[in-house]
């Protein structure tokens, strides 16, 4: 039998009737589904982390780490959980960590204490580990070319919808109870996308009548990591997490420092970065972008997000100026994800789950070095020294995939 790693993204764990030239509901429908949820998982607990402070007792700090933990299991547990994906099938897998969704959540609801509460985050962490990069995988496993990128730009774009309405959702649904109906909630919503994955989403490619072993899961990444134009991707991933994802923790201090916005004001600025972002999804994944070569489309957007910063931060411009800034430039981030990320659904040579998790995991790696890397700037320079800092990393981000080696596309 022929080694799961040499299979190509094409191949492996395509859906029996083969790969999509056009868009097939059965498919998007169950994933933008799951992927809707894997996103309002990050976004559900940071409404509601002063009131489950408050009932069980401890620091609102020390809840906030419970997010941390179930983000960084996400991330770490991507790596393992696209080989075994790859291995037993898109939608078992995806099945599987949606299941265990339903039951982080039950956890959530129930939890008596701080330490259930981090266990909870933990099975959440190791769930959607299951859900976020396979589900992409899919999408790349089960459509090819102009239609790939257009399927991923919906599916991103769904993620992205989920950041900007999972907190107001969530506090409404809090409003009405209290937290631990909203997690009660939520469980019921993750048994619907399980149901629709089941019943909706093809079997795809299995493989039978062979163990996985650890030495096959990590066969699966040198055909992912040989290939010198992949490396490439996911360099330009951290690279660009950090020019562009490293000042949007800050973007509320900034606005509310420099141009006198109050809180309330900050607030529905971020919440028009989100639209501006999950339109930028849509457009990425539009016709248009047919036209260009994915590699000069990704430099060119990517680049122009540091300098984007650069201008926004440093300019004596009005509070309502700098925010369309802000905007334009989350826009152009929408574009410019999309376009790395059909660059590497065209370019790797792995098994779709495998490279998708990896990408996931790579991501999580950026914004956690943008985050660190942003903060230390502020601390040493303010606004000025982390304007001057951007343009760097996202031009380099933009170099490391304007290479002349070849074009994917």
């Amino acid at each position: 039998m022929a080694d799961q790693a040499t299979v190509s993204m094409t191949d492996q764990a395509a859906p029996a009737s083969g790969v999509r030239d056009r868009l097939d509901p059965g498919i998007l429908l169950p994933v933008c589904l799951t992927l809707f949820m894997a996103g309002l998982w990050g976004q559900a607990f940071a409404p509601l982390i002063p009131e489950i402070a408050a009932d069980l007792g401890v620091s609102v700090a020390l809840i906030g780490q419970v997010s941390t933990v179930s983000l960084a299991t996400i991330g770490l547990g991507s790596i393992v959980t696209g080989p075994l994906a790859d291995h037993f099938g898109h939608r078992r897998t995806i099945a599987t960590g949606l299941g265990g969704g339903v039951i982080a959540a039950l956890l959530f609801a129930a939890a008596p204490n701080y330490l259930a509460l981090l266990g909870a985050g933990f099975v959440g962490g190791i769930a959607f580990s299951m859900v976020h990069g396979v589900s992409f995988g899919t999408i790349v496993a089960s459509f090819t070319g102009d239609v790939q990128r257009r399927a991923l730009g919906i599916t991103q774009a769904v993620v992205t919808s989920a950041g900007i309405i999972g907190a107001p959702v969530v506090t409404f649904i809090a409003s009405f109870s209290d937290w631990r109906t909203t997690f009660v909630v939520m469980a019921g919503v993750l048994v619907a996308a399980l149901l629709a994955v089941i019943r909706l989403l093809p079997e795809g490619r299995v493989s039978t009548g062979q163990r996985l072993s650890i030495r096959q899961m990590v066969a699966s990444y040198p055909p992912v990591l040989r290939d010198s134009a992949t490396r490439r991707i996911y360099l330009a991933a951290v690279l660009r997490a950090i020019g562009f994802g490293g000042p949007m923790i800050f973007i509320s201090a900034f606005l509310i420092d420099q141009h006198g916005f109050t809180l309330r004001e900050a607030g529905l600025a971020l919440m028009a970065t989100g639209v501006g972002i999950f339109l930028g999804n849509l457009s990425g994944g539009g016709a248009w972008l047919s036209r260009f070569d994915l590699r000069h489309a990704y430099a060119l957007s990517t680049s122009s997000l540091g300098f984007g910063w650069l201008a926004v931060l440093t300019l004596d411009i009005p509070g309502l100026v700098a925010v369309a800034g802000i905007v334009a430039i989350f826009f152009i981030a929408g574009i410019s994800y999309i376009s790395r990320l059909a660059l590497l659904g065209q370019t790797s040579k792995g098994s779709s789950a495998t490279t998708m998790g990896l990408n996931t995991a790579t991501l999580g790696l950026g914004n956690a070095l943008g985050t660190a890397i942003a903060g230390l700037l502020l601390a040493l320079g303010g606004y000025t020294l982390l304007a001057l800092a951007l343009p760097v990393f996202s031009t380099a981000s933009a170099l490391a995939i304007w290479h002349p080696s070849r074009n994917p596309s």
